[in-house]
């Protein structure tokens, strides 16, 4: 059980070690249920559209390991996959050269700000 620790002019929560330990261990089942679906979804998809911002270098990174996780589920790298690099009118916040996302898959450059287009 929790328990609540006064000190004057400071209130501070302590959990227990058991409450933290169960804490721990909802989060870790709740990362695996949601790897195993991802994964389902990587297995049975026909092909993949992935999304990061050229304004943000962690995102592309983190479309950059995506690839890589579903050709790793796939076993294959023989699969329709469009990499689209989005808020290209933000030039002076680019973080993500233009030759990098090329080199890492064709990259599509794009920017849906005064566009019509809407992707579904």
């Amino acid at each position: 059980m929790g328990g609540v620790m006064w000190t004057p002019g400071l209130t501070n929560r302590t959990d227990s070690t058991d409450e933290q330990q169960q804490q721990r261990e909802r989060e870790a089942a709740k990362r695996a249920e949601f790897t195993a679906m991802r994964e389902q979804y990587m297995r049975g998809g026909e092909g993949f559209i992935i999304c990061y911002s050229v304004t943000d270098r962690q995102s592309f990174q983190e479309a950059a390991k995506f690839k890589e996780l579903i050709f790793q589920v796939r076993r294959t790298y023989e699969i329709p996959l469009v990499l689209v690099g989005n808020k290209i009118d933000l030039e002076q916040f680019r973080q993500v050269v233009l030759g990098i996302s090329q080199r890492l898959l064709n990259g599509t450059p794009t920017s849906l700000r005064n566009s019509r287009l809407a992707v579904l």
